[in-house]
């Protein structure tokens, strides 16, 4: 978790990408909603990607595939993690279905998750 706040403008989020010293190839995966502000953050100069959200429970399961590591500065993600929860039918049994909360950060986690895992040959060629 590097950058998690509510307010910022597209400047303000090149500003702070800059700050965090990204290298300017890295990829930095946008929200497929806002293509403005993806375009607006890529002609600063960042390497911005339009996500493909997909399928949530898809994405939920490719996440618990995997191990996760987060670091004691990722605060709001261990806090995610320890309350992300799904939605109970009347009779109390959980659904499939994640309740729409605490989930801002793991969204993030699963965009980027998703979309470099669909692409299994991405960023790597083959010269004959």
């Amino acid at each position: 978790e590097l950058l998690y706040r509510t307010g910022l403008t597209n400047q303000d989020i090149g500003n702070e990408l800059k700050q965090l010293q990204l290298d300017r190839r890295d990829e930095v995966w946008c929200d497929s909603a806002e293509p403005k502000s993806i375009e607006e953050i890529h002609r600063m100069g960042w390497n911005t990607k339009k996500t493909f959200k997909g399928d949530i429970n898809i994405g939920i399961d490719i996440i618990r595939r995997y191990r996760l590591f987060a670091t004691d500065d990722s605060i709001n993600l261990i806090k995610e993690l320890k309350n992300y929860k799904y939605i109970e039918d009347k009779n109390g049994q959980l659904t499939n279905k994640p309740i729409d909360a605490f989930n801002h950060t793991l969204d993030a986690l699963r965009y980027s998750v998703v979309n470099r895992l669909s692409k299994p040959k991405y960023g790597k060629y083959f010269i004959r």
